[in-house]
């Protein structure tokens, strides 16, 4: 289900807490997007929660895919296995993650976004002005 969604996409906005960087499938829906057509000046990530963007830019840096978690362990084992047939070895990977998250990050000049700052709906309008209701539906938002 999550290729045919991020298919329909026409933006990814990556809205990156302090976990982001340390669970795997943050990061795989980022290469999803990009594999089913998405382009990479079409991804948005900005940093949200307690931390600053100086934070935000070191954890992206010290990526490690190895060291990501997920919920159930055999959805890492495979997840991993992905990275690994795909890549090669995890090294390749790490970096190519790592300069995706910092520029498409530092890309953006728009300001760090805290919890509790932005309401629910702004964010599902893409941090944006909000379209007319009558206008536009939940799909066009993407």
């Amino acid at each position: 289900a999550l290729p045919l969604y991020l298919a329909g996409c026409r933006q990814l906005v990556v809205l990156a807490g302090p976990t982001y960087a340390s669970r795997l499938w943050c990061v795989m829906e980022i290469f999803v997007f990009l594999y089913m057509g998405g382009s990479l000046d079409r991804i948005d990530v900005r940093p949200i929660g307690t931390s600053t963007r100086r934070e935000a830019l070191e954890r992206f840096q010290s990526f490690d895919a190895e060291s990501a978690k997920c919920f159930k362990a055999e959805e890492r084992d495979r997840l991993l296995g992905v990275i690994e047939a795909g890549f090669g070895d995890f090294i390749a990977f790490n970096s190519l993650v790592r300069t995706l998250l910092v520029e498409r990050m530092e890309t953006k000049p728009a300001p760090t976004i805290r919890s509790g700052s932005v309401s629910f709906k702004n964010l599902v309008w893409g941090l944006s002005a909000m379209p007319s209701a009558d206008s536009s539906t939940p799909e066009s938002a993407c």
